[in-house]
């Protein structure tokens, strides 16, 4: 089974958390942490998913980079 990469919240900064609880990718910017998501998954085959806190702030800014997709 693929390991889970989820893009959360820390604080103010937007990060990747894996299955374990560590952190990964911190950044200010939720793009950048996506795309940061998608190189780990892509180097160790997991799935990235977006916290439901992601999914909306991504709805409500309007801030999502197709790139990222």
């Amino acid at each position: 089974m693929a390991q889970i990469l989820t893009v959360c919240r820390l604080g103010t900064d937007w990060v990747v958390r894996d299955v374990t609880g560590e952190y990964y990718g911190r950044s200010g910017d939720i793009n950048e942490a996506i795309e940061y998501a998608r190189g780990l998954a892509s180097r160790t085959g997991s799935q990235v998913v977006l916290s439901n806190s992601a999914q909306e702030y991504i709805r409500s800014k309007g801030t999502f980079d197709p790139r990222s997709s």
